[in-house]
C-alpha cells in the first residue's frame, strides 16, 4: 500500500477544496493510505473530509477555540507563513516518509512541498487557475521573484492543470513539459440525485444563478451590475449568487444601492447547491480568471444554458461558444448576452440541449482513474 500525504492551506468553500473532497471520496483506500493536511483546520469541506472513512486528517493549525490555543495558533501561523524558513517547516510539521506527495494548490503548499526532504517521494502538484492571467501567488508575495516560482515548480516530477489551457499557458510560461491535464471530478450520480430535492419556490420570474467565492476574480461586482441593466429595461428577473467569500459585505452594499434587495439574493455556501441549479433558468459565469469552472460543468450536468464571460477554463469547456454563449468580459457583455438567453426562447433551448450534451463528458471515473496511474508510476 502507497502513502499518500495531501497538502492544503485550509478547506473553504471553494472549487479547489471542493475537488480534493470528491477526490478523496473515490480514491482507492485499499492501494493509498492517505494522509490530508490542511495547514489551518478552518472551512465547509473539513468536517466533510474528517467523516470519510479510512482517511487520516492531521491539520497543524488546529480549530481549537479556547483563548490560549487562540493565542497559540496565531503564533503558530506566523511562525509558518511569515518567520521560519519553509525547510523547517516541511520539517517539523510535515510526516516526512511518504511515498507521494501532493500539494494541492498552487500557492504557498506548493513552495513548501518544493522543500521537501523525502528524497524517494514522488512529489505532484496541482494547479487550478490561469497562472499566466492570473499569477497570484507571485502577485502576492508568495515568491520573491519568477525565477524562485519556475525553480520551486521544477521540483516536483509531475504538475497536474485543470484544463488544457491551464496546461499549454504554463508550458508556455514557465517552460516546464511536465504538466498533466486532469479535468475536475464531477460525480454525475450525486449531481443527479441531489438536483430533485427543492430548496425554494418559483416566483414566476426569470431565475438567474451562479456559483463561487465572492471575490474580485469571480466578477459578481459585473453580474450585479448586468443585472440592474437588465431590470431597468423591463426585464422580469430575479438573481440568485450561492458562495461566501471576502466581499460580501462591498456585493451586499452595492445591492442596497441599487435598490435590488428583494430580487438579488446572496444565499451564502449550500451543501446542496444542486437543487438550486434544477429550479434555475440560467447559469452564468462572471469570471475575470478561472482556470476550469466546476460551476458550469455543474450547471451543464443539471441542463441549464450557460452564459459565461470569456476566460480560460470557460473558453475551453464551451469550446468558444458552442456548447454556451460568450460574452465579453464586462457588466454590458454580460446583460447583452443575458437578454439573448431571456428573450429568444430559440437560443435558449438551443443551449440548453448543448449543455445536456456536453454535461455527459464528465466523469468523476475518469479523473480518479487517471490521478491514479499518476500515483503508481
Amino acid at each position: 500500500m502507497k502513502s499518500v500525504l495531501v497538502v492544503i492551506d485550509s478547506l473553504g468553500p471553494g472549487g479547489a477544496e471542493k475537488v480534493l473532497f470528491t477526490f478523496l471520496q473515490h480514491w482507492n483506500k485499499e492501494k493509498y493510505n492517505i494522509t490530508v493536511v490542511p495547514i489551518v483546520d478552518k472551512g465547509v469541506y473539513s468536517s466533510k473530509i474528517k467523516a470519510i472513512e479510512n482517511i487520516y486528517f492531521s491539520p497543524i493549525i488546529s480549530s481549537d477555540n479556547t483563548f490560549l490555543k487562540r493565542l497559540y495558533n496565531k503564533i503558530l501561523y506566523k511562525l509558518i507563513y511569515q518567520i521560519l524558513p519553509l525547510k523547517w517547516v516541511y520539517s517539523i510539521f510535515l510526516p516526512h516518509h511518504n511515498d507521494i506527495e501532493i500539494a494541492f494548490c498552487e500557492g504557498f503548499v506548493t513552495k513548501l512541498l518544493s522543500y521537501s526532504t523525502n528524497k524517494k517521494s514522488k512529489k505532484i502538484t496541482w494547479v487550478h487557475t490561469d497562472l499566466v492571467n492570473n499569477n497570484w501567488p507571485l502577485s502576492i508575495g508568495v515568491y520573491k521573484d519568477f525565477e524562485e516560482e519556475t525553480i520551486s515548480y521544477k521540483k516536483f516530477n509531475t504538475i497536474i492543470g485543470v484544463s488544457d489551457i491551464v496546461c499549454n499557458g504554463f508550458i508556455k510560461q514557465f517552460g516546464i513539459p511536465n504538466i498533466k491535464r486532469v479535468y475536475n471530478p464531477l460525480d454525475r450520480k450525486v449531481i443527479e440525485l441531489s438536483s430533485n430535492k427543492h430548496s425554494k419556490k418559483r416566483t414566476g420570474k426569470h431565475q438567474i444563478i451562479s456559483i463561487g467565492r465572492l471575490v474580485y476574480d469571480k466578477g459578481f461586482d459585473l453580474l450585479i451590475d448586468a443585472y440592474c441593466y437588465l431590470f431597468n429595461e423591463g426585464h422580469d428577473v430575479e438573481l440568485t449568487i450561492l458562495g461566501e467569500g471576502s466581499l460580501r459585505s462591498d456585493l451586499e452594499q452595492k445591492i442596497r444601492n441599487n435598490h435590488q434587495e428583494k430580487n438579488i439574493h446572496l444565499v451564502g455556501f449550500k451543501d446542496n447547491p444542486y437543487s438550486y441549479l434544477s429550479e434555475s433558468d440560467i447559469f452564468v459565469c462572471s469570471s475575470r480568471y478561472e482556470g476550469f469552472s466546476l460551476a458550469i460543468a455543474e450547471a451543464m450536468i443539471v441542463g441549464l444554458p450557460i452564459v459565461s464571460t470569456k476566460c480560460a477554463g470557460p473558453v475551453e469547456l464551451l469550446e468558444n461558444g458552442v456548447y454556451g454563449m460568450m460574452v465579453d468580459c464586462s457588466a454590458e457583455g454580460l446583460a447583452d448576452g443575458l437578454k439573448k438567453m431571456i428573450d429568444d426562447q430559440e437560443v435558449n433551448n438551443h443551449f440548453r440541449e448543448k449543455s445536456k450534451i456536453r454535461g455527459n463528458m464528465f466523469s468523476v471515473e475518469e479523473s480518479v482513474e487517471i490521478t491514479e496511474k499518476l500515483f503508481d508510476e
